[in-house]
């Protein structure tokens, strides 16, 4: 029988092990900046939705303002304005109607 094992010094097995020792350093050093970069990216988020949700809460509160506005009041006034003037209108039209009668083509 032929030996299949290749026999190593002492001193390749002392290579192999600290060569995976490396190798396994780097690796979590990798996971690590990884797992990092990761934590980073997911902070700068909160922080971008806290700074959104800010300006959505002083957009609503400039919305809910609008009303007080002279600009808003005016053509709230406009508009109450226009429906008492076409209430007006049909009242005061209200018998001069022309009314047809039943005719016949021939």
């Amino acid at each position: 029988m032929a030996d299949t094992t290749k026999k190593q010094s002492p001193l390749d097995i002392l290579e192999d092990i600290l060569d995976n020792a490396q190798e396994r350093k780097e690796a979590k050093e990798k996971r690590a900046r990884e797992l990092k970069e990761v934590a980073e990216m997911e902070a700068k988020e909160k922080a971008s939705e806290r700074v959104d949700l800010q300006k959505i809460a002083a957009h609503r509160a400039q919305m809910a303002k609008i009303g007080e506005t002279p600009q808003e009041q005016a053509r709230i006034s406009q508009i109450e304005e226009a429906t008492e003037q076409k209430t007006k209108q049909k009242s005061e039209q209200e018998g001069f109607e022309i009314r047809q009668l039943g005719h016949s083509k021939i």
